[in-house]
């Protein structure tokens, strides 16, 4: 009987550069990506294996193992839409603890931390994305998904944890058990089934892979792929007016001659009084306090000719 969950695809293809990269440093990949999904109820591994299923049949890069053939690393795409799922019993509640002793975190904080110490097998062939399944006490359930960044990055683990979550909340009844009628039916989508992997490279038409954009440029579309892996940070406003928020002050002869005969009573240079004075002007009209700051401080000085008949400006 064949199985229901296998269909036709490429078995596999090497690593490109930028997916290499992540594997250059250590064996097992040099960067790795977790997302902790705690739910207040108790899940059973069908319903789970069921919600997992409906994405890596769409996904064909999450069900594949890295592997080496003649020395080159390799995608090796498994045609099975399922994944090995290992279960971790903490149902029990840790005895209890010395009233002197002060939790940091909730136990399940703890195990997400855990598994972002842990790497990827050394060892391969290994899969580029595990599952693992806490039990956890009160009846409730944490998931944990492991992403190798050679296969996805941060925002690709965001986009798996929420669509499984959304296949969790049709597969799973109100009561916690699972529901068959939500399995995914290969059938009935066989378009969707019918993906295909090739690497950028491999996509490319001969004509324009001689190009020169096409020489350099894959490595560099790779780099701006992989800047994703920080779109947790905030982004800079850009519909607000811009400006440039530079101080000037231009001082004439009389002051500029004070100021240099103040630095010489004073053994002082011009550059630190200049610094120091304009510092503590940004200080005390921002407010900053004890925070600190960094800034950027570039004098220009215009010297006429004949100093005498003309002025000295320092302009800052």
């Amino acid at each position: 009987m064949e199985n229901e969950y296998e269909y036709p695809i490429p078995k596999s293809r090497s690593l490109g550069t930028t997916e290499s990269n992540w594997c250059s440093a250590v064996d097992s990949g040099t960067g790795t990506s977790i997302s902790g999904i705690l739910l207040g109820q108790s899940i059973s591994l069908a319903s789970l294996q069921s919600a997992l299923s409906a994405i890596l049949s769409s996904q064909p890069l999450l069900r594949a193992r890295i592997t080496e053939k003649e020395g080159q690393l390799c995608f090796e795409v498994d045609g099975n839409a399922l994944v090995d799922v290992e279960i971790i019993d903490k149902g029990e509640r840790p005895e209890a603890e010395d009233p002197g002793t002060h939790r940091t975190q909730p136990p399940w904080l703890q195990i997400v931390e855990d598994e972002m110490d842990a790497g990827f097998p050394a060892e391969k062939p290994f899969r580029v994305f595990q599952v693992k399944l806490y039990q956890l006490p009160d009846a409730n359930s944490l998931i944990i998904l492991r992403f190798h960044s050679a296969a996805a990055d941060y925002a690709s683990a965001v986009q798996v944890s929420s669509d499984l979550l959304k296949h969790l909340k049709e597969c799973v009844e109100p009561n916690g058990e699972g529901s068959d009628k939500k399995r995914p039916n290969l059938e009935e989508e066989e378009d969707v089934f019918e993906l295909r992997v090739p690497s950028l490279e491999a996509a490319t038409p001969p004509a324009k892979a001689r190009k020169s954009f096409w020489a350099h440029g894959i490595d560099v579309l790779g780099y701006g792929l992989s800047a994703f892996r920080h779109a947790i940070l905030p982004l800079e406003n850009v519909v607000e007016k811009r400006q440039s928020r530079v101080i000037v002050a231009d001082y004439g002869e009389d002051v500029t001659r004070n100021i240099l005969e103040l630095c010489k009573r004073k053994s002082s240079d011009l550059n630190g009084l200049l610094n120091a004075a304009l510092l503590k002007a940004v200080a005390k009209f921002k407010g900053t306090g004890n925070r600190g700051e960094h800034y950027a401080l570039v004098f220009t000085a215009q010297l006429q000719v004949h100093v005498g008949a003309s002025d000295i400006r320092f302009h800052c």
